[in-house]
């Protein structure tokens, strides 16, 4: 899996220390932004190495768009050539992918942002507003998504609705919701 990086304006300490409590764990990270105007001018350039410095300009604009209008930006980090984030603190990516796309659409207005529970073991997502708060948590265990990767992702979608996900998300307010093969329970385990 790969880390998230919230980039935070320097003009919203509120957001960095919510973040910063919010998030902590090994794969997101959140930095204050700290940068100063272009590094570097444009020289006459050719080939990969302009065509690259192209798209980071570009991919700089939207970062510095949403750190004025909302505050943050939220930047996924790959591994570089030759490393590798940790592998074993992952449940089956299919069944994440079906999860994600879950809460994408079922809380159209929020931005899940997933990050490894170590503790518990678990795909944990918090659920952002649009002013970057967060206002639920959700943790998946990692049973429950080994087991329906497994057996067919496409399932999680309809028993999330069979088990009244979104009803519960809503009872539930700030506690955590716990999601595993024996159903859903709000409140830490």
């Amino acid at each position: 899996m790969n880390e998230l990086l919230f980039l935070v304006s320097r003009s919203h300490p509120d957001i960095l220390s919510h973040l910063s409590h919010e998030f902590v764990g090994d794969d997101v990270h959140v930095l204050i932004d700290r940068r100063h105007g272009e590094r570097r001018h444009a020289t006459d350039g050719a080939g990969a190495a302009s065509e690259r410095r192209g798209r980071e300009r570009r991919a700089r604009r939207a970062t510095d768009h949403e750190l004025r209008s909302i505050g943050y930006s939220i930047v996924t980090l790959e591994p570089s050539e030759g490393q590798t984030f940790e592998s074993n603190l992952t449940a089956n990516p299919a069944a994440v992918r079906e999860v994600t796309g879950y809460l994408r659409d079922r809380f159209r207005f929020h931005t899940p942002i997933p990050s490894w529970d170590v503790r518990r073991d678990g795909q944990g997502f918090v659920l952002l507003n649009g002013e970057g708060r967060a206002t639920h948590r959700l943790l998946f265990a990692k049973e429950f998504l080994d087991y329906y990767g497994s057996t067919g992702a496409g399932r999680i979608s309809r028993l999330l609705d069979e088990w009244k996900l979104t009803d519960h998300v809503e009872t539930a307010g700030s506690e955590i919701i716990l999601i595993s093969s024996y159903g859903i329970r709000i409140g830490d385990w």
